[in-house]
């Protein structure tokens, strides 16, 4: 009897670093692949529903290149809308031997609707993409340590990371097979003047990324003095959005990074980009542990938060309308590309936390929407942490606005740039 595999790619549109992929291609005579914009983007939650337009076209640009690289080998995407669950069960019900090969989602929703799917389809879910091996860490997942810091000094001292997959030469496709699949345009690109990197989804264009960044203009190097300017596309690294839709692996990043030291130099900034890493990985991991917890107003510490949910106070903070010029310029940065700096997402959220005192739940819900690279872990993990209810040894994170402005927009450039007519 013909073995048939779907893949089912969610956050990991790449060939290589897939197990998954690689693992179907293995095992399976054949191979399904496809990826399912799923109805839950669609729904609302604060009045906004999940997908915004910047992330939006950043995924169908990101598909388009998967497509392209699985077509040379033999193979297309199916892309489809809807329930995930129900798409992969009409799939499946067409053949007598099969098995869903996908990641594993960090989120509390996805880890149910796999639950729900692994009922009815024998299923194979990978590790989502991380650095560390979590199948060798030092502890088990109940004890994953309160605070980042005791995090890192435990899983540095014999860092394992994740197993590197390669390519598949041929991934063998079943022919015919019928789908109804949902059209994917591409997007219309109208990028504001004062965007400084215009980010393009897929493969292709994480590598040229990484290999301008690391080797080009050798701004790894200076990572670390850098990573806390507002201007510029070289000032940090911005792998993140190709990082959160698994068009680059942190694999990847890591062995450059590695190379890097080899060849040309190894020091603070080179460590630290391997740093932020590791905080990735804190995030996912504590999502997993701590589940639907981490999205409700208590947080991972399930404390007595209350935060309005004034829709006034919240609309000003949103549009950049707040009256706080450095606030101001940082969202809408935010509205008009799909990007904020570290430094920025830091002071926006703890002005919305402490000095409009609304829930952090509708900040977080803002970021989901408008940001590129959002991913469920490190978005939520964040605002939980800035709101005092996460992982932060500190009660709160209460940022002086016009001193963090001053220290960081000396001249106000950044503020000009963007509160311009």
């Amino acid at each position: 009897m013909m073995k048939t595999g779907i893949v089912w790619f969610r956050s990991n549109c790449r060939l290589y670093d897939n197990p998954a992929l690689m693992q179907a291609c293995e095992e399976c005579d054949n191979v399904i692949c496809v990826y399912i914009f799923d109805e839950i983007q669609d729904t609302e939650e604060f009045n906004l529903v999940s997908l915004g337009p910047h992330r939006q076209r950043f995924i169908q640009e990101s598909l388009s290149d998967l497509n392209h690289q699985l077509q040379i080998r033999g193979n297309g995407l199916i892309i489809l809308r809807g329930r995930a669950d129900q798409h992969l069960f009409k799939i499946a019900s067409y053949f007598d031997d099969v098995i869903l090969y996908s990641q594993s989602m960090p989120g509390w929703y996805e880890q149910q609707q796999e639950n729900k799917i692994n009922e009815r389809i024998t299923c194979v879910f990978s590790p989502v993409a991380t650095l560390i091996d979590f199948e060798k860490l030092p502890f088990l997942l109940k004890d994953l340590p309160g605070s980042f810091t005791a995090f890192r000094k435990k899983v540095e001292k014999q860092l394992v990371t994740s197993k590197s997959t390669n390519i598949p030469e041929k991934i063998p496709r079943l022919k015919p097979f019928e789908a109804t699949p949902y059209s994917i345009d591409q997007p219309s690109r109208k990028t504001d003047k004062r965007c400084a990197l215009k980010f393009h989804g897929g493969v292709t264009a994480a590598t040229k990324r990484v290999e301008e960044y690391i080797w080009s203009t050798h701004c790894l190097a200076h990572y670390k003095k850098t990573r806390n300017q507002l201007i510029g596309a070289n000032y940090s690294s911005k792998f993140s959005a190709w990082l959160a839709q698994g068009c680059l692996s942190p694999q990847l990043v890591y062995q450059e990074v590695k190379r890097y030291e080899e060849e040309v130099v190894s020091n603070e900034s080179t460590y630290w980009l391997i740093f932020e890493l590791l905080w990735r990985d804190y995030f996912y991991l504590s999502a997993v542990k701590h589940g639907a917890a981490l999205f409700k107003a208590g947080g991972i510490k399930k404390i007595g938060y209350r935060g309005s949910q004034d829709q006034i106070r919240f609309k000003k903070w949103c549009n950049g309308m707040t009256g706080v010029p450095f606030i101001d310029a940082n969202m809408r940065e935010l509205k008009q590309t799909g990007f904020m700096s570290n430094r920025g997402r830091q002071n926006v959220a703890s002005y919305l936390i402490h000095e409009l005192a609304l829930d952090w739940r509708l900040g977080a819900r803002w970021f989901e929407h408008w940001l590129i690279d959002y991913d469920a872990a490190s978005n939520y993990g964040n605002w939980n942490y800035l709101a005092g209810n996460g992982h932060d040894p500190r009660s709160q994170r209460h940022f002086n606005i016009e001193k963090q402005a001053a220290m960081y927009d000396p001249e106000g450039q950044f503020q000009a740039l963007w509160l311009e007519p």
